[in-house]
């Protein structure tokens, strides 16, 4: 420390160190000499509310030093951000705003107070991929967030579980096909000029069902065994679009169908998986004939006329 006018009975002191501080009051008249002494206690507090500093998040710790045995107080110049814990020297934040958020923290100690500030730049980028799809093709439209370009954002889609074809891995509304069957999981993925990343993921079912009713059958009776491919886990049945059919279990892929018309008969299996749906026609050809030689006859001559039923072509 140091005295303005050392001699001045009310001289101001400068530059006193923390704490205490011991100071000495002579005065002299001629040979006769008197002192006294009093404390200076110095209880100026310096916070520090840590280095500044540049994130990819909007969650962050903050940093500042330990104020024991002062109590501090954290506060947002923002107003955007949440302080978990304000009387906490090292509380978390979420919430943090786009670009500079400025904290302040204030420190008291025996009657004193001191502030310091400290500013978080956000420079963090958010990717959204989009909600979950469930197709019933192989082809759909990606709906993620579109990057701010204007700020230099960049993004790319990836493929991470699955097979499929990006048409354009740097659209975020771009066409994927030949997506295969079940889930398939993409990665969207926002890159900022600064060096922040975000990702962001989405699955892709394809649910689509393929329904196969069999081959054509020409038979020589009203009756047959069909013979669709089962469509497990999916579920099928059986109806028809043309003749005449009565099916055992319409539900079942190989199931017995009665009853069939003479001539062509179409029978439709339709497979149903969720959403999706699928139909497939088989023709049943019954070309069984019938064979009637008319009534019995009484006659009293060498001769008679049959009367047989005229065979179709």
């Amino acid at each position: 420390m140091s005295f303005v006018t050392q001699s001045i009975n009310d001289t101001e002191v400068v530059d006193i160190e923390l704490g205490s501080n011991r100071l000495r009051w002579t005065i002299i008249n001629d040979d006769c000499e008197e002192e006294d002494e009093v404390v200076i206690t110095n209880n100026k507090v310096v916070p520090n509310a840590g280095r500044d500093k540049v994130v990819c998040s909007t969650d962050i710790s903050l940093a500042a030093v330990n104020p024991k045995p002062g109590i501090g107080y954290w506060s947002s110049l923002s107003d955007v951000a949440t302080i978990a814990d304000p009387t906490k020297f090292n509380s978390a934040v979420s919430d943090l705003g786009p670009s500079d958020n400025t904290f302040k923290w204030v420190v008291t100690q025996n009657g004193c107070s001191g502030e310091d500030y400290v500013l978080f730049t956000n420079n963090s980028v958010n990717a959204e991929a989009g909600d979950v799809q469930n197709v019933c093709e192989d082809w759909t439209i990606m709906s993620a967030n579109e990057p701010n370009t204007s700020d230099g954002e960049t993004g790319y889609w990836k493929a991470v579980v699955g097979s499929l074809n990006i048409e354009d891995p740097l659209l975020y509304d771009t066409k994927v096909t030949d997506i295969g069957l079940g889930a398939n999981r993409l990665r969207w993925t926002i890159t900022s000029t600064n060096g922040c990343v975000d990702s962001s993921d989405v699955i892709i079912n394809n649910n689509a069902v393929i329904a196969a009713a069999g081959l054509t059958q020409d038979l020589c009776k009203n009756s047959t065994i069909l013979a669709a491919v089962d469509p497990y886990p999916a579920t099928g049945k059986w109806n028809y679009e043309s003749g005449q059919a009565t099916f055992v279990d319409e539900k079942k892929y190989n199931t017995v169908v009665d009853n069939l018309n003479q001539g062509t008969n179409v029978l439709s299996w339709t497979v149903t998986a969720g959403i999706c749906v699928s139909k497939s026609d088989v023709i049943i050809n019954n070309l069984s004939i019938n064979a009637d030689a008319g009534d019995a006859q009484q006659i009293c001559d060498n001769d008679a006329t049959l009367a047989g039923n005229i065979p179709y072509e």
